[in-house]
């Protein structure tokens, strides 16, 4: 699965009150371990934009093992947690979810951040229990590190982001001009969109949220980022 980098479509904001730094550290290519007895372990990273992610199942017992594990691997690097000062920062992860399937399924959702310590970063810790038999959870387990969402000045976009689709027409338009999902912005190829639609409300804000969201990538790697150590492909 595509690493998802419009992030103002994320719902977890990090937003950390600290002056950011402007120490130049490819934080998303720090090696993340994987549990012991992972399965189906995978890893994917898109330079262009900063970002890592893995992806793996594992069989636990409780839910506390995988916080634990993740939360000194990222102390230890001296990342902070994302509710640093909060009384409950450290102890348990951040959120929990849970839904009812039906027919014996249910899913149980803990999230926990962490932030780098050029405040430019955000580490994400997903898991989710997919079953629960003879005393253990079958789980799935996701990794993220991707640009702060603060750091890389997409208000603009956001703002835009917000008046669209309040018009169900507008979801129908877009999915005329495009026949692509809305997973990924910065691929939006407005040169294909039929000339019914170029001038469409939707198409145009579009068209100003790309270039607002690829101008914000590229003054984030200006800021934050040392191109000379990221590996040639």
């Amino acid at each position: 699965m595509r690493l998802l980098f419009s992030l103002f479509l994320i719902g977890l904001v990090f937003s950390p009150s600290a002056a950011f730094s402007a120490e130049k550290v490819n934080y998303w290519l720090i090696d993340v371990p994987v549990m012991k007895g992972a399965q189906n372990v995978k890893r994917e990273r898109e330079h262009e934009y900063f970002m890592s992610g893995i992806r793996y199942e594992l069989s636990v017992k409780d839910h506390k093992s995988v916080f634990e594990f993740y939360r000194k691997i990222f102390k230890s690097k001296g990342w902070k947690d994302f509710l640093e000062g909060h009384p409950s920062s450290g102890k348990d992860w951040q959120g929990y979810s849970h839904r009812v399937l039906g027919e014996g399924k249910a899913v149980a959702s803990y999230v926990a951040s962490w932030v780098s310590p050029n405040e430019a970063f955000s580490a994400k810790v997903s898991l989710k229990f997919t079953d629960y038999v003879g005393g253990i959870f079958k789980s799935e387990i996701a990794i993220s590190i991707t640009p702060n969402r603060t750091a890389l000045s997409m208000d603009g976009a956001e703002i835009l982001h917000r008046d669209l689709f309040q018009d169900p027409r507008d979801i129908f338009i877009f999915a005329k001009a495009f026949k692509v999902d809305l997973s990924d912005i910065t691929k939006l190829d407005f040169s294909t969109v039929p000339a019914e639609y170029k001038n469409e409300k939707v198409v145009l804000s579009y068209q100003k949220i790309q270039e607002q969201v690829l101008s914000g990538y590229k003054k984030f790697g200006a800021q934050y980022v040392d191109y000379d150590k990221i590996p040639k492909p």
